[in-house]
């Protein structure tokens, strides 16, 4: 018996002995309004279990959350904070797939900022999805960069996995070839900044771009 169903099973027995006492001692008892019957005793035994229930396991489920963000800030404060970007691409089976890559920084400047190597950009401009939006599989319509400013959505890939796409995430698409992605809105707030990148940019930096920007 693990030690919260230890500890429901003796608060039950605790409240089940303290009514059974009061039922041995009065058989009815009245609050200053309708009287206190053995039948209402029997109801106030399961109702009192039931908050204790619900306490146990209310505790049982804060003490996880407490671990769970406590390993989650722990695995993040490694050093410093990381920067990562979840590429979307091609693969050579002609499906989509999806890695994350952590975002190589400078040394510190004279401000203490650490920056990644500069890209050319196309065009920039700000996007609104409706609650509703969903494209079926297609390939990405351009090389871009999407960050989610609020709301969320997602990107479907092979095997059905999914690639959230939520405040915090910056997602690098490039699957230009093969069966694609689907893409579809979570909720009615999703909002977010496309990047596309330089066409006259793309082949020629492409490698040079994964391996100076991004690391596996």
């Amino acid at each position: 018996m693990t030690g919260s169903k230890a500890a429901i099973v003796i608060r039950c027995r605790e409240v089940y002995w303290r009514i059974g006492r009061m039922q041995a001692t009065k058989p009815t008892y009245t609050l200053g309004g309708p009287e206190v019957t053995e039948d209402l005793l029997m109801s106030m035994k399961v109702a009192m279990c039931v908050v204790i229930v619900v306490a146990v396991i209310s505790g049982r489920v804060a003490v996880q959350s407490a671990h769970f963000l406590r390993a989650k800030t722990v695995a993040a404060a490694d050093g410093k904070p990381r920067m990562q970007v979840t590429r979307v691409y091609s693969g050579s089976d002609g499906q989509t797939h999806a890695e994350p890559m952590d975002v190589k920084l400078s040394a510190p400047n004279q401000l203490g900022m650490e920056q990644s190597e500069e890209l050319n950009a196309e065009t920039t401009n700000f996007v609104r999805f409706p609650a509703t939006f969903f494209e079926d599989w297609h390939c990405a319509h351009a090389r871009r960069y999407v960050i989610t400013l609020t709301g969320r959505g997602e990107a479907e890939i092979a095997g059905g996995r999914r690639i959230p796409m939520e405040p915090g995430r910056v997602v690098l698409f490039e699957d230009m070839t093969g069966r694609g992605h689907i893409s579809r809105a979570l909720t009615a707030d999703w909002t977010a900044v496309f990047v596309q990148l330089t066409r006259n940019d793309e082949a020629s930096r492409h490698t040079q771009y994964h391996s100076n920007m991004l690391s596996y």
